[in-house]
């Protein structure tokens, strides 16, 4: 999703939230609706549905187990260690970013920050 776009998806996400069941939104990407079955994908019930490749996907959360601290893991198919590497904190310049990275230092045992 591009800047031009996000307005519109807020638009809907807006519509939906007033008018549960009778708005989707249908992310088809740069291949377009075709071969999609739009009724079908539609017919799912689901607010916000992604076609990829033919491929239907819908978002879910799903609990997983955190790894021990400093410990090497996998999480999600995605080998996990924060305690080597590059740690990104978004929002690390504020009050709030600033708690989470002193955490990250002094417990994690992070030693690079990139703090934006």
């Amino acid at each position: 999703m591009d800047v031009c776009q996000a307005p519109v998806w807020g638009l809907v996400r807006a519509a939906q939230a007033e008018n549960p069941g009778r708005f989707v939104l249908l992310d088809v990407g740069v291949e377009g609706v075709a071969g999609v079955d739009v009724a079908g994908v539609v017919a799912l019930g689901e607010p916000e549905v992604a076609v990829r490749g033919g491929v239907v996907w819908v978002p879910r959360l799903v609990a997983v187990e955190a790894p021990a601290t400093g410990s090497a893991d996998v999480l999600g198919g995605v080998s996990v260690d924060v305690s080597s590497g590059v740690v990104l904190v978004t929002g690390g310049t504020g009050g709030l970013g600033g708690l989470i990275a002193r955490h990250l230092v002094e417990v994690c045992g992070v030693r690079r920050l990139v703090l934006t």
